[in-house]
C-alpha cells in the first residue's frame, strides 16, 4: 500500500471511530437528557461508545471483507448480501454481549442478571442501531456490485454475440461465395449437368455452415462430408491442378 493510500485509510478509520463515540454520546444524551449528568459520566460513555462501537463498525467490516474473498459480490450480488446479513447478525449478537458482560460485570462489578435487567435495553438499542447502519452500507454495497454484475452481462452478450457474428462472417467467407458464383456463372454455359451438381453441394457446404455455427463438437463423419464437398467446389474451380486424397478409412462415400 503507498504511502498516501495508507495515511487516507488511518484518517478513515479514525473518522469511523469519532463517529460512532458521537452517535453513542447522542443516544446516552437522548435517554439521560440532564446536562449534569452527561458532563460527569461523558469520558467514560465515549470510552464506551468508542470501545463497542469500534468492535461493531470495524469488526463488520472486516467480517464483509473476509466473506468478500470467498464470495464474490459482483458475481453473486445476493448470495453475498445474505452471508453478510448473518455474519451481521451474529458477530453484532456475540459482540454486544460480551463487551457489555465485560464491562458491567467484570469492570463495574454488577451482578450477571444485571444485563437481564437494566442492560437489556442497552444491548437492544445498541443491536439496533448496528442492524440499521450495516443494512444500510451492506444494501448500497448490494446495489452497486447488482447494477455491475447487470452491467457485465450485459457487455458480455454484446461481446458474445459480436463474437458469434464475426465467427459466422468468416465462416460464410464473402470471397468464397464470390469465387464460387463465378465458377458456377462459366460452368452453366459448357456443363448444366456439372453445374446443377456444383449448386447443389455449394448448398450443402452452406447448410453445413448454419447448422453448426454454434457447435463445439461435430461428428467425424458429418465433419468429412462438409470437407468432400467443399473438396468438391474446389476441383470445379481449379481442375487439375488441385489434388486432394483421403489417405485413410472412412465409412463415408461422397463422389469427387
Amino acid at each position: 500500500m503507498k504511502k498516501g493510500h495508507k495515511k487516507r485509510s488511518i484518517q478513515g478509520h479514525l473518522f469511523d471511530l469519532l463517529l460512532v463515540v458521537i452517535i453513542g454520546d447522542t443516544i446516552t444524551f437522548f435517554f439521560n437528557p440532564d446536562i449534569s449528568s452527561f458532563l460527569r459520566f461523558l469520558p467514560w460513555n465515549s470510552f464506551y461508545s468508542l470501545v463497542i462501537g469500534g468492535f461493531l463498525w470495524k469488526g463488520n467490516e472486516a467480517l464483509g471483507g473476509f466473506i468478500g474473498k470467498y464470495i464474490d459480490s459482483y458475481k453473486d450480488p445476493f448470495r453475498a448480501l445474505r452471508w453478510n446479513l448473518i455474519g451481521m447478525f451474529v458477530y453484532s449478537t456475540l459482540i454486544i454481549i460480551i463487551i457489555n458482560y465485560i464491562w458491567w460485570v467484570l469492570l463495574f462489578g454488577k451482578p450477571a442478571d444485571y444485563l437481564l435487567r437494566q442492560g437489556l435495553l442497552i444491548m437492544i438499542i445498541e443491536f439496533v442501531v448496528t442492524v440499521l447502519i450495516a443494512s444500510i452500507l451492506f444494501s448500497v454495497g448490494f446495489f452497486q456490485a447488482w447494477r455491475e454484475s447487470a452491467v457485465n452481462e450485459e457487455r458480455l452478450k454484446s461481446e458474445s454475440l459480436a463474437y458469434q457474428y464475426k465467427a459466422l462472417q468468416n465462416q460464410v467467407n464473402p470471397h468464397f461465395l464470390f469465387n464460387s458464383l463465378n465458377t458456377l456463372s462459366s460452368l452453366v454455359y459448357k456443363d448444366q449437368d456439372q453445374a446443377v451438381k456444383f449448386i447443389k453441394q455449394l448448398s450443402e457446404v452452406y447448410r453445413y455452415v448454419l447448422e453448426h455455427k454454434n457447435a463445439e463438437v461435430v461428428e467425424l463423419s458429418t465433419e468429412l462430408i462438409f470437407v468432400k464437398n467443399y473438396v468438391f467446389l474446389q476441383k470445379i474451380r481449379h481442375g487439375n491442378s488441385l489434388n486432394v486424397s483421403f489417405d485413410f478409412y472412412h465409412p463415408v462415400e461422397t463422389k469427387l
